[in-house]
């Protein structure tokens, strides 16, 4: 896989890091980031022991390569699969909170997936599937008028070890 197009180690490390406090952000300010920037992230909503629980749960699925990385497995369809604690994370208080403020509260979950980036993975940018109002080229999960995507992120992200950088606006 060509990867002559990602950046560097050295070029990380001196790319301007953000420095919100993103777990002091008033969900007003949550709101403005998502319309503003595409993205909002709200730290610790996991705890460590749903955490390890949810590794527990997840370590044994099969995973498969995506069509664009042999870097990148996934698992789809979790909701047909033995993963209480996963389904359960669908109906985290504070998010389900935060999303009722940002749609109203007529929420519906499309789908329910397990994604791995490994080392060599080339990184993901932030971008929508969505193809509103019926279409068939993604399917019932992806034609929905106004969407969103909740990530878990079960390990820590940091300037060596993250899945996607972001470019605000």
């Amino acid at each position: 896989m060509d990867t002559s197009f990602t950046n560097s180690k050295e070029e990380i490390a001196n790319a301007r890091q953000a420095d919100t406090d993103w777990s002091s952000l008033t969900t007003q300010e949550r709101i403005r980031s998502i319309e503003l920037d595409g993205f909002v992230v709200m730290p610790d909503l996991l705890s460590p022991d749903q955490i390890t629980a949810l590794h527990g749960e997840l370590d044994s699925l099969p995973m498969n390569s995506t069509d664009y990385s042999k870097h990148q497995k996934g698992c789809h369809d979790l909701w047909l699969r033995d993963c209480p604690v996963a389904i359960d994370a669908i109906a985290n208080p504070p998010i389900l909170e935060f999303l009722s403020s940002l749609f109203g509260d007529d929420l519906i979950c499309t789908s329910i997936g397990l994604g791995c980036s490994e080392p060599g993975h080339p990184g993901i940018a932030i971008h929508t599937d969505s193809q509103p109002y019926g279409s068939k080229i993604f399917g019932v999960q992806a034609s929905s008028p106004i969407l969103a995507r909740v990530l878990y992120y079960l390990d820590d992200l940091t300037p060596d070890c993250s899945p996607f950088k972001v470019i605000p606006r």
